[in-house]
This record gives structure tokens, sequence and C-alpha cells, in this order.
């Protein structure tokens, strides 16, 4: 805690992380919070156009932004899978200046502990070859060969979290 009594970065997600994380159900809510700016940082939207990343799928999806201060610092979505129980992770974005400071780690753990509450059977995920570590270390499994999705590598990854 600073002398003027406000959190850094790293204190407020230690300890206010419960209350710095919400839930969202519509892309509508994504927009009028301000989470577009950790799209853009993270890339998937370009020079203010959309690259392939808003879809149908925004509106019946679960967003989950953490915020530092009132402002977005990251966010996921997660949605029914068509296999009945289980869920599909996806659009994790952390803004730039904030990378490297366990913001992803803590978007996943609750985006693992919010499904696990709802239910779901299982998680799975379309990971970037290079961030395949980071979701096996949440007990992601491989399945499948690698493909190529906007023409970056790609590998299919499941978590059980039940029955399945």
């Amino acid at each position: 805690k600073k002398d003027d009594g406000k959190y850094t970065l790293k204190e407020k997600l230690l300890i206010l992380v419960p209350m710095s994380i919400e839930l969202y159900v519509s892309l509508f809510a994504i927009w009028s919070i301000g989470a577009i700016p950790c799209f853009m940082d993270a890339g998937f939207i370009k020079n203010g156009m959309k690259k392939n990343e808003f879809d149908d799928i925004d509106d019946r999806a679960t967003h989950i932004v953490l915020y530092d201060d009132g402002s977005p610092v990251g966010c996921c979505r997660v949605y029914p899978d068509e296999a009945v129980g289980g869920f599909i992770f996806g659009r994790l974005a952390v803004r730039k200046k904030y990378r490297g400071q366990d913001i992803g780690r803590k978007i996943m753990e609750k985006a693992i502990e919010y499904l696990s509450s709802i239910g779901a059977s299982y998680i799975s995920l379309s990971a970037q070859i290079q961030a395949k570590g980071f979701y096996a270390n949440f007990g992601f499994m491989e399945e499948g060969e690698e493909y190529l999705d906007e023409h970056c590598p790609h590998i299919h990854m499941v978590k059980e979290l039940g029955d399945r």
C-alpha cells in the first residue's frame, strides 16, 4: 500500500482479485466498459478495424474482465461448446503495459473457477503454439495436430473439470 492509501497494481491484484474481475454476458458490455483497448493491444483489432475477432459468439459468451483502478487491463471470453457440458475459452488479451504481471494467469484462474462453479465438465481452447506451455500449467492437454489460424500455428487443448 502506498502512503496515499492506494494499492499498487500488484498489491491490488493480490488482495482484491475477486472484486477486480467481473463477468459480462454480451459484446455490448465489452464495448461499454471500455475493454476494447485490451483487444487492440493484443493485436486482435488493427487500425480500428475488426480482424475476425468479433462474431456472433460474443453476444452469447460470458466475458471476464480484470480491472486496475477501474480500467480494464485484461479479458477473455467463455461460451458453451456444442457438446453438452463443455465450454470454450478464448480471446485472452492483456494490455501491453500490464504483461509480465500475472494478469493472464489471474484471468485463467477466474475462468476455471467460474466454469467449475457452473458445472462445466471440460474447457477446450485453441492455443497459439507459443502459448501452449502457459495453458499446460493449468492442466490443459494437447489434442490432435497443429493447424493454422489467422496464419499462426495453433493446437487444440482440453482441460477436464468433471464427467465428460
